[in-house]
């Protein structure tokens, strides 16, 4: 099996807030309809003999590192389920990208490292991403970063791939195209990283933001206000910034970054 490329962190030139492109929500110009025939093969792929040989099938229509993350990324949401069982007897679980193929089903942990298995077969430079989520609450989870034409880029398989009702202790295979490679400044709203360098911005947002953060469904037309961060004090007042998004669907129309003040930082508790 292909072994995990060692950690890398981004080069200082990656850690600038990244472009908006306003024709969807990612980290990177894409054109979704130019990938209808690789997803359309990549998800028909049933390959589960070893995960080298379910790469290079996957490969063979892929051209270039985007298609190749691609590719990988469309099959394990479409083949891998969520381990509602093993979530809560670890015991149980395995996290090995060969016992995660076999079985078809894992937790975060066993979805992130397949991913990054995946990729290194494939010659992706990927990373292993650990930290907190939030939907409702906080809970521990794993995520990936993925190197594309010379900049990291945020996703997560697990959200990608499905949705569970915790009512019934169901898994259910719900395709979620938000959660690849989603724009940091939008990732960040349920991802923080154990490493702040992983958050991909600029300036980055501290666990007491992150906390601090209203839980927005970003998915929902109309108009949303979002704090994405917040900047230091500067003469003595306190700034907030804000990201303005005017969404349709998938389609971000228009996103504008405001500033506001408050009360001095001294005198805030």
């Amino acid at each position: 099996m292909g072994g995990a490329q060692a950690s890398t962190l981004p080069r200082e030139e990656d850690l600038y807030d990244y472009p908006w492109d306003k024709s969807n929500k990612k980290s990177i110009q894409i054109d979704l309809a130019k990938f209808k025939e690789l997803d359309a093969y990549a998800q028909k792929v049933n390959v589960r003999n070893s995960v080298e040989n379910l790469v290079s099938v996957l490969l063979k229509k892929a051209h270039g590192d985007l298609e190749k993350v691609r590719a990988i990324w469309m099959w394990i949401c479409h083949h891998i389920e969520y381990d509602v069982e093993g979530c809560y007897n670890l015991g149980k679980v395995s996290f090995k990208p060969a016992d995660v193929l076999q079985s078809g089903k894992a937790i975060c942990g066993g979805y992130a490292r397949l991913f990054q298995e995946m990729c290194s077969i494939a010659g992706i430079q990927c990373e292993y991403l650990r930290g907190i989520s939030k939907i409702k609450g906080k809970s521990s989870h794993a995520w990936n970063a993925v190197r594309v034409d010379g900049r990291w880029h945020l996703l997560d398989c697990t959200w990608g791939s499905g949705t569970v009702d915790a009512a019934v202790g169901k898994f259910t295979f719900r395709y979620d195209e938000f959660y690849f490679l989603t724009h940091p400044a939008l990732f960040i709203k349920e991802h923080f990283p154990d490493d702040p360098k992983w958050q991909l911005l600029r300036q980055t947002v501290t666990l007491e933001e992150f906390a601090q953060q209203h839980d927005l469904d970003l998915n929902t037309p109309g108009l949303t206000i979002a704090f994405i961060r917040t900047s230091t004090t500067e003469n003595g007042y306190f700034l907030a910034r804000l990201v303005l998004i005017i969404s349709t669907s998938q389609l971000i129309l228009n996103v504008q970054l405001l500033k506001q003040t408050s009360a001095p930082a001294a005198a805030r508790t």
